[in-house]
């Protein structure tokens, strides 16, 4: 007895493994890129700690400040008045650090919460000591009640 399988059959057998493969193929290349992903988001932060550190380095807090304000983050619509008259003297590196991390959080907060239409930073450093204000016309919050809690 010739058992002969049916060409049609054969053929549906065919793209039934193929479409197998490919649905493997297609996972394993899903999971490679999701692990490439994952890899590159769990490193963007020390990247990015890595690319201030250097500009802060090489070009100082003021020049950090001044890119930080021209690249915008934040999508601020209006211009934000810095004046910084700083010479790098006053604070150390860890210091200075902290200091761009409080403006940006500042702004971060700003453009976030308080529904401003203008922002003024200033940083002067005077007989060693450093002077920094972050203004805005926001709405602000109750501190007497915050306080009084």
């Amino acid at each position: 007895m010739n058992h002969q399988i049916n060409p049609i059959t054969q053929f549906k057998q065919f793209i039934s493994n193929e479409l197998a493969q490919m649905s493997l193929s297609f996972e394993d290349y899903i999971h490679s890129k999701n692990k490439k992903i994952d890899f590159v988001y769990s490193n963007l932060g020390s990247i990015n700690d890595n690319v201030l550190s250097y500009m802060m380095q090489k070009e100082g807090l003021k020049v950090t400040i001044e890119n930080l304000l021209h690249e915008n983050p934040f999508k601020i619509r209006f211009p934000i008045n810095c004046k910084i008259n700083y010479s790098a003297n006053t604070l150390n590196y860890q210091n200075e650090l902290l200091l761009y991390h409080i403006i940006k959080e500042s702004l971060s907060n700003i453009s976030k919460h308080a529904y401003a239409s203008s922002i003024e930073i200033l940083i002067e450093e005077s007989n060693e000591n450093l002077y920094v204000e972050i203004i805005d016309n926001g709405k602000g919050f109750p501190l007497k009640q915050i306080l009084q809690t």
